[in-house]
């Protein structure tokens, strides 16, 4: 029996196109590590392009847990609270002991629970905030101290009036603002009233200002090692 060659090649054709349906879709990995895009992230956000940090953090968040916490970071800075606690929720499981993440997300659930008088979500933020003072380096005890003192004074009903705290700083706090001695800004009169005599100066801030708590940021960035997700 004699075979054509053009018939071989039709086979060999037909064979290659069904190792090919087989195989299915190849897609190249990701050149970058996890590391790598949370740096970028990091840039671009200092930075301003938060479009760009944002899709760094998407990436990284595809297999490490840090992805969605630093787009919780981002989120709870832009003011969007309720996205904020969506990502946090998410790298909790993989994180539960982080102080960063407890502390963040301590704060953002203080901002809604004032806003929304929801005292579950207040009584959480203070858990939140002890479980992260408990395990925070002493360069971030007085930010986790600070967001616990203000949950509490929130559910003993001692907190300003305002519906919700300030959106988060960027910075850190500084920590010399309620160092012993320093003195508190004041307000100078408008001038010299009709009589002659000087106007009296209004009264010193009280050194009881409300000290709202800030966003913490990791100084570089560290996954969980052994956390790392399974690509979806």
């Amino acid at each position: 029996m004699r075979i054509s060659l053009n018939s071989l090649g039709r086979l060999a054709g037909g064979a290659l196109l069904l190792c090919c349906a087989a195989c299915g879709p190849h897609y190249l990995s990701d050149p970058l590590t996890p590391e790598e895009h949370l740096t970028l992230g990091k840039a671009y956000e200092a930075r301003g392009e938060n479009e760009r940090a944002q899709g760094q953090y998407t990436a990284a968040a595809a297999t490490v847990p840090e992805g969605d916490f630093y787009l919780g970071n981002l989120a709870a800075a832009g003011g969007q609270d309720a996205a904020a606690l969506e990502y946090y929720r998410k790298a909790q499981p993989d994180m539960p002991d982080d102080p960063h993440l407890n502390n963040n997300l301590a704060w953002v659930l203080c901002r809604l629970g004032e806003k929304n008088n929801d005292k579950k979500q207040l009584q959480e933020a203070a858990v939140l905030a002890r479980k992260a003072l408990a395990a925070a380096p002493p360069e971030l005890k007085p930010l986790c101290e600070d967001t616990l003192r203000h949950a509490q004074r929130v559910l003993r009903g001692e907190a300003p009036t305002e519906n919700s705290l300030p959106p988060p700083r960027r910075r850190r706090a500084r920590q010399d603002d309620n160092l012993p001695g320093a003195t508190a800004p004041v307000a100078v009169g408008p001038g010299t009233p009709s009589g002659g005599a000087a106007a009296a100066r209004p009264a010193p801030m009280t050194p009881s200002a409300p000290h709202q708590p800030a966003l913490t940021r990791p100084g570089a960035v560290r996954l969980s090692r052994g956390q790392e997700r399974s690509p979806s």
